[in-house]
């Protein structure tokens, strides 16, 4: 009873910590020079560890099992490389890449150009490869996912960049916030973000992110959340896909 009692006393503290959001803002606001504005390059993250890891590394080499706050965005896209990355010298931009996983824009092997993610090849499933270049049942097109999170602390959003194997569970988990309190936004209450493990049908461990709301934002703080979202959504979206290891 007792590890109950505190993970509700955590959850209670953790969703009241938002009553200086509008500070927050203000903060960011005062240091951008007109025209200004913030991008995914000057935002701290993490991505999903390979080979079936247990922890988070945040920027600093510390590990953690979760990572908790208040999601504002969770902006699916798509990225492929005709190589993969472990055989690149350096790094490199995707050959194809699509911010809103609708439009890509590159060239996708038949040339340069924009066409429509959902009739692409490479976002076709069974198209993709593993690390010894045998045939997959994914896409050779990534179905990635960025998770921008307001911790409790700091005053910018923190990136959690998902691989393909956690698209499913961040939409899922997004649909049942708003199907189980219509009037809620996703912002309106604390995630958090742990990690298990799955094995592939070839056999490889790999981890993937599980969801979990821990408490609601009080309803008094909910209106400068709003007003958070509605100044940082548009910067966020407007951000280029960087060049990760996301397999």
């Amino acid at each position: 009873m007792a590890s109950d009692t505190k993970a509700v006393t955590k959850a209670e503290t953790t969703a009241l910590a938002y009553g200086d959001i509008n500070d927050r803002l203000s903060r960011i606001q005062r240091v951008l020079a007109p025209g200004e504005k913030i991008t995914v390059n000057l935002l701290e993250s993490t991505k999903t560890p390979t080979g079936g890891g247990k922890n988070w590394e945040l920027p600093d080499g510390e590990a953690v099992k979760t990572i908790e706050g208040v999601i504002i965005l969770r902006q699916p896209h798509r990225a492929y490389w005709a190589t993969k990355l472990g055989d690149s010298e350096g790094d490199s931009p995707p050959d194809c890449s699509s911010p809103d996983g609708k439009i890509g824009t590159g060239n996708n092997g038949s040339g340069d150009g924009k066409r429509e993610c959902i009739g692409c090849p490479m976002a076709q499933f069974d198209t993709a490869t593993d690390d010894a270049g045998k045939p997959g049942k994914g896409q050779a097109c990534k179905q990635l996912t960025d998770i921008f999170i307001v911790r409790e602390q700091g005053i910018l959003p923190f990136v959690v960049r998902l691989a393909p194997g956690s698209h499913a569970q961040a939409q899922g988990y997004a649909l049942n916030v708003a199907q189980r309190v219509p009037e809620r936004e996703l912002h309106h209450v604390v995630t958090r973000i742990s990690l298990a493990q799955k094995k592939s049908g070839g056999g490889f461990t790999f981890s993937y992110a599980t969801f979990q709301t821990i408490g609601d934002v009080p309803e008094e703080h909910r209106p400068a959340l709003d007003t958070y979202v509605e100044t940082m959504e548009p910067w966020l979206k407007e951000a280029a896909i960087e060049n990760e290891d996301a397999s």
